[in-house]
């Protein structure tokens, strides 16, 4: 369920559900925090939303699996 306040000169929506991490963002008003909040609740219900936050850090993660320069590969 999402909750909403005002926090210094922004709208923080914070969404905590069973089964997935805490989600929070910032909007300049509360009906995009609602907006927001809806659709990301609504691709949960649907099975369809995705933790960007984890897919970034395995991608850069494994970006840096890859040797930087030819010349720092042990050469």
């Amino acid at each position: 369920m999402a909750s909403f306040r005002f926090h210094g000169n922004r709208w923080q929506a914070r969404i905590r559900r069973k089964g997935y991490p805490e989600i929070t963002d910032s909007f300049s008003s509360k009906l995009d925090a609602e907006r927001w909040a809806r659709a990301v609740e609504s691709e949960m219900d649907k099975g369809q939303w995705l933790n960007l936050a984890r897919i970034r850090l395995h991608s850069l993660l494994s970006q840096r699996e890859k040797p930087i320069s030819p010349q720092l590969n042990g050469q």
